[in-house]
């Protein structure tokens, strides 16, 4: 069995200084970890009195079996740290990921409970899929998004599970439109918001192809939009080719220019390694970088992120 001992030793103090920030900030999930250790490549979220453990291979030349052991391992080192039973550590491994594949139901458990940030309520399922349904690194932007919706209209494309559109709402908007692909996360979106007591008319989520909604919607009919999408997208459009971020994000920014009001906000997230916004070919946006300010100390080590705020002048 590998020594995990500086793994304990370094969760241990990361989680005493951080469950003090977090008192203070008014969340109940925060970052542990994020391979601070080069031997011990994983991450580690908390999640209200549950961790989430993502791991990854140490070496290309470990053998399944010795894989095995190390995620073993790893995952009561967590517990011991955490002071958890076992069943209160998920352990999911974390790889390269194309498409929608980052959605796809990896079990049906459906270990969910309700957790709350900043005063509002969403439900995570810490089993059944890769991602839990509340991305820990946009915490910061999500509270810009209330701080700047206030008698907005606001669009929440790649909406996931709605949690933009719930911080939209709780910050005044005067209406949220949330578009995802997936039912799954659709029904999950419209449960977010119930919970914090936003319901249609005033905020509505739709299902739909967000590339292909793009395509066809023309008119200028919000105040506010944000923009997370996968790096990869298997759906086709822009003359029948697949969209990759890095190639095609200045089309996605000449959609969004076309739906914001003279005087509209976008907000442009990219979670892909080693992306460059363009340099030409972008709408006439008055963009800042906003990466440092929509990073928390939780993920600070290795933001996840880059983001930009565009203003349509």
């Amino acid at each position: 069995m590998p020594d995990c001992s500086a793994l304990v030793n370094r969760l241990r103090r990361r989680q005493r200084v951080l469950r003090r920030w977090a008192r203070r900030q008014d969340i109940s999930c925060w970052r542990i970890y994020d391979r601070d250790i080069g031997e011990w490549p994983a991450v580690v979220d908390w999640y209200d009195g549950h961790a989430v453990l993502w791991t990854l291979r140490r070496t290309r030349d470990d053998s399944d079996e010795a894989d095995r052991a190390t995620v073993a391992a790893v995952t009561a080192a967590v517990a011991e740290a955490l002071d958890l039973p076992l069943d209160r550590v998920h352990a999911k491994r974390r790889a390269r990921q194309r498409g929608t594949c980052q959605y796809s139901r990896l079990d049906c458990a459906a270990v969910s409970l309700p957790v709350q940030e900043h005063g509002l309520r969403f439900t995570v399922n810490l089993s059944d899929y890769l991602d839990v349904g509340l991305f820990l690194d946009h915490r910061p932007a999500r509270r810009m998004i209330r701080d700047l919706a206030a008698g907005r209209d606001v669009l929440n494309l790649f909406a996931y599970t709605g949690s933009f559109s719930v911080y939209a709402a709780a910050g005044g908007a005067r209406s949220t439109h949330s578009v995802d692909l997936s039912a799954t996360y659709c029904s999950w979106a419209e449960s977010n918001l119930a919970a914090n007591g936003f319901t249609p008319p005033a905020h509505r989520v739709q299902r739909a192809d967000c590339l292909r909604w793009l395509e066809n919607a023309t008119r200028p009919a919000y105040d506010l939009i944000i923009l997370d999408p996968p790096s990869f997208s298997n759906s086709t459009t822009m003359a029948g080719r697949n969209c990759a971020i890095d190639r095609d994000h200045p089309w996605l920014l000449w959609r969004c220019w076309n739906l914001l009001r003279p005087g509209g906000l976008l907000l442009f997230s990219c979670n892909l390694s080693g992306f460059r916004l363009a340099s030409q070919g972008l709408p006439p946006f008055a963009i800042d970088d906003i990466t440092a300010a929509t990073t928390d100390p939780d993920c600070a080590r290795r933001p996840a992120h880059q983001a930009w705020l565009c203003r349509r002048e």
